[in-house]
């Protein structure tokens, strides 16, 4: 929303394109706003993403836009596609490579080769890492010259401040939080193993969840899962909401057990700039934002045991040092994660593209 807000202050007209859902309407209120039919993100049917990119190919033909931004690895691959056979100019932005880079080689291929095909027509691809970058260098995905990195989307450090309201209370009611969706692979399952682990030792911690869940997500949580934890007493579910920062500010520790493909998680950079220590995995996108022992703990992907010992470090450590990991956290998100560097990495790339406005 904040580069939407900056070109659109800048003078270019914005319109967005996505699937309608709760989101879809935040973009219309500010936005002209096009619902997306045929974007199946999980889905195989080589039918239907032949229909996705008919759809764009309708879109762009229609609008005639100078520039399009596109995201996420479906709308990247064909709105590449689509952009060519319009001889319209677009700027991909690779978010994370996901699960099929971990666990599925054929579909790795699959994928890898859509990529290498579209991305011969799109003016730029942006990266929120350097592992993906270089992973998509060595492998040929992309020309060279054509890609560029931002710190991840960046955070609002305005809107996302250090801790308002400090809980002040003894280390064994220490309160820990993960937010995010609720999918096996953003590591939940190991976050709640690691909770029981921690509460046969200290058993007034605290551990939250708090995030959508996808049940038509083959990957994701179902209700009846998180109603047993709950009924365990390991974890409390806090539902979803569109503003964390009241729920952020209540956690002491934020915990992403992630082992995801990510590009750089945008919970992890609101954690920071809230000022809180973070506890993730060493794992891409998600170890670009910890410096182990100045603001937290890497861990172990797919590891309860570890990631409970890191818990119980945080449990254990005296008050003062915890506050100056979230203080470091904080410093960390101002120097490298304003959202307004990521902004100007677009504006930047969209000026040399298709000029100002």
């Amino acid at each position: 929303m904040g580069l939407l807000r900056s070109l659109k202050k800048n003078g270019w007209e914005v319109i967005t394109s996505a699937p309608k859902d709760t989101y879809s309407q935040l973009l219309e209120k500010e936005f002209t706003w096009i619902p997306i039919t045929n974007l199946n993100r999980k889905g195989y049917n080589p039918i239907q993403d032949l229909r996705l990119l008919l759809e764009l190919l309708h879109l762009f033909a229609r609008l005639k836009p100078d520039l399009v931004l596109c995201f996420t690895i479906k709308p990247n691959i064909y709105s590449a596609l689509a952009s060519k056979l319009t001889g319209i100019k677009t700027i991909c932005s690779v978010t994370g490579l996901g699960y099929t880079h971990e666990r599925n080689r054929v579909l790795s291929f699959i994928v890898n080769s859509l990529y290498r095909f579209a991305f011969r027509f799109s003016a730029k691809i942006a990266f929120q890492n350097m592992e993906d970058f270089r992973f998509f260098a060595e492998k040929g995905l992309i020309s060279r010259g054509k890609g560029f990195l931002t710190p991840g989307s960046g955070v609002d450090l305005k809107k996302f401040s250090a801790n308002r309201n400090p809980n002040g209370h003894d280390n064994e009611q220490i309160s820990f939080i993960y937010i995010g969706r609720m999918l096996w692979e953003k590591g939940i399952g190991d976050y709640v193993s690691a909770a029981r682990l921690v509460k046969k030792r200290v058993t007034t911690a605290h551990f939250s969840l708090l995030g959508p869940i996808d049940e038509g997500n083959p990957k994701g949580i179902s209700h009846s899962t998180i109603e047993k934890w709950e009924r365990d007493a390991t974890i409390q579910y806090l539902g979803s909401t569109e503003d964390v920062r009241p729920y952020l500010d209540q956690a002491d520790v934020f915990v992403f057990p992630s082992y995801y493909r990510e590009g750089i998680p945008r919970a992890l950079l609101e954690a920071m700039a809230m000022g809180k220590p973070i506890i993730t995995t060493d794992s891409v996108g998600c170890r670009e934002v910890v410096e182990h022992g100045r603001n937290g703990f890497l861990v172990p992907k797919r590891n309860p045991e570890a990631l409970a010992g890191a818990i119980l470090s945080m449990i254990g450590m005296d008050e003062k040092k915890r506050e100056e990991m979230g203080r470091q956290s904080r410093e960390m998100a101002e120097l490298g994660y304003d959202e307004r560097f990521v902004i100007d990495k677009y504006t930047l790339a969209i000026e040399e593209i298709a000029g100002g406005k």
